[in-house]
C-alpha cells in the first residue's frame, strides 16, 4: 500500500487530496467525501484516515480530498456552493478514474454529512457509480434541514455563522435548485445507511427518508451510540466493518 499527495485543477483553483493505492491493482475506487466545514481528514477524530488505510488493506483504493474553500484546497469556504461542490467531486472522479491503478467501473461514494448529500445527488446521475454510502449523511435539502431564525438572519445581513463559518446567500440559492427525493427515486445502485442515535446534526429519521423510498440493495445501520464526530474506538471499528462489508459484497 501507498499513499500520495494529489491535485485537481476546477476552474483555476486547485481540490487537493489523498490517494491510497493497494499492493494490487486495477482496484475498486473509494471516494470520501467530507460533510461541511470539514476536510480530507472527515472530522476532529481524523476518522477518514483510519477508514481509507483500512479499506486499502482489503484491496480497494480510496480518495480522500479536500472541497474547494475547505482544508489544503484553494479558495473561501463563503464561496463555497451546492453547484461547487458537485463540480469538485465530477473532475475528482473523472481524474482520478482515468488512473491505471483504478477500474473505473466500479466506483463506490462515501460521504458524510453533508459530503452525503452532495454524494447522493452525484450517484443518481453516474453510471459509474456502482456503490453510494451515507455515513450519517443529510437526506433533506435546506428549505427542510434549515432552521427559520437561519433564513431570516441570511435575508437580514447575506449569511449566518455555522461552527465558524460564513454560509452565504449565495449558498442559500444555489441549494434551493435541487431536490434531494427527485435524486433518491432516481438510484439504481446499491446504498448503505450508517446513522448514529447520538447524532444532534443529522438524525436516523433521514436515513429512513432514503431507506423508505428504495426497495432494493439498500441496507440500513443505526448505532445507538454514535454521534455526528465518528467518536469512540468501537463506533469507528464497526462503521469500518459494516462499510467493507458493503464494499466487498456491491463493488
Amino acid at each position: 500500500m501507498k499513499v500520495e499527495s494529489v491535485t485537481f485543477i476546477n476552474e483555476g483553483q486547485q481540490i487537493v487530496g489523498m490517494f491510497h493505492v493497494p499492493d494490487k491493482t486495477p482496484a475498486p475506487l473509494v471516494i470520501l467525501c467530507h460533510g461541511g466545514g470539514a476536510n480530507k481528514l472527515g472530522s476532529w477524530t481524523g476518522f477518514f484516515v483510519k477508514a481509507a488505510r483500512a479499506f486499502c488493506r482489503e484491496g480497494f483504493a480510496v480518495l480522500r480530498f479536500d472541497f474547494i474553500g475547505c482544508g489544503d484546497s484553494d479558495g473561501e469556504y463563503e464561496n463555497q456552493t451546492t453547484t461547487s461542490m458537485l463540480s469538485d467531486l465530477k473532475i475528482v472522479i473523472d481524474e482520478t478514474g482515468k488512473r491505471k491503478e483504478i477500474n473505473n467501473k466500479k466506483i463506490a461514494l462515501v460521504g458524510h454529512s453533508q459530503g452525503g448529500y452532495i454524494s447522493l445527488l452525484h450517484a443518481a446521475k453516474d453510471k459509474r457509480v456502482r456503490l453510494l454510502v451515507e455515513w450519517m449523511g443529510r437526506a433533506v435539502d435546506i428549505i427542510d434541514f434549515w432552521n427559520k431564525s437561519w433564513n431570516l438572519e441570511i435575508d437580514r445581513k447575506g449569511y449566518f455563522m455555522s461552527g465558524g463559518f460564513k454560509v452565504t446567500k449565495n449558498y442559500r440559492n444555489d441549494s434551493l435548485k435541487y431536490r434531494s427525493n427527485e435524486s433518491i427515486k432516481s438510484l439504481k445502485i446499491a446504498v448503505g445507511l450508517i446513522y448514529g442515535e447520538m447524532d444532534e446534526i443529522i438524525p436516523p429519521a433521514e436515513g429512513q427518508i432514503i431507506k423508505d423510498a428504495l426497495k432494493d440493495k439498500v441496507e440500513f445501520k443505526i448505532m445507538p451510540y454514535l454521534n455526528h464526530d465518528f467518536s469512540g474506538e468501537e463506533n469507528q471499528k464497526e462503521i469500518i466493518k459494516t462499510t467493507l462489508g458493503w464494499l466487498k459484497k456491491w463493488l
